[in-house]
């Protein structure tokens, strides 16, 4: 594909944007803890709930949605990632706040894996790593960049505002996917103990939990 770098920079963008949905919790917790008239270590629960659902939800949607066009799937979860935002601008209590970040965390993670798979596929074989790499670096950038501006505007303009221009940018990738993606089609479902079967390789498991323990480690200081 002649335009595949574009399509992967807005990708990267898309990363970046829901990245920074999952970050910024932690900047505005004292924010958010204020104007809901909850605790610090309630609002933090807003952290936990969004890995939660990440975590769980995400695994079952793709299982679930593994022969669907991916196109079609990127956009519905930009879609219900931007439904999410408006939840959390909208939101007039601690519930509500907590079921946006359900959708946003579900969202998010759809996202994810299906932004990699796309880039994959459309990278020629000796460009994956580097398209894979870019959207990576999207992730990262929310925390680089996203986070302290969105701490920034939430400090002078209202947390709230911050999910609003979220759901804005949004808009971009949304609209340039559907122009440029192509339709992609999913694949065959693979069946849960052959994913599981994986586990099995010591380097897969050193992997992970290396993974695990990192972001564990920068996440319970980040937030706390």
């Amino acid at each position: 594909m002649k335009n595949y770098k574009w399509i992967i920079y807005l990708l990267a963008l898309g990363a970046t944007v829901v990245g920074t949905a999952e970050s910024i919790i932690t900047g505005i917790l004292d924010m958010v803890a204020t104007d809901i008239n909850v605790s610090i270590g309630l609002a933090g629960q807003l952290v936990s709930m969004y890995s939660i659902a990440y975590a769980v939800g995400t695994p079952i949607l793709i299982a679930i949605t593994s022969k669907t066009d991916r196109k079609k799937l990127l956009f519905i979860a930009l879609l219900t990632f931007i439904i999410g935002n408006i939840i959390a601008v909208l939101s007039p209590n601690f519930t509500i706040l907590m079921i946006s970040r359900v959708i946003l965390g579900v969202s998010a993670g759809v996202f994810a894996v299906v932004a990699l798979g796309i880039a994959a596929q459309i990278a020629p074989p000796e460009k994956r790593g580097s398209a894979i790499g870019t959207i990576l670096m999207g992730t990262s950038l929310a925390l680089v960049v996203g986070l302290p501006i969105g701490t920034l505007i939430g400090e002078y303009m209202g947390w709230r505002w911050i999910f609003a221009i979220l759901g804005i940018i949004t808009i971009i990738p949304i609209i340039a996917i559907v122009k440029a993606l192509p339709k992609m089609s999913g694949q065959e479902t693979i069946p849960l103990s052959k994913q599981l079967a994986i586990l099995k390789d010591f380097k897969v498991i050193s992997g992970i939990l290396a993974s695990l323990f990192f972001i564990t480690g920068y996440s319970v200081v980040s937030t706390y």
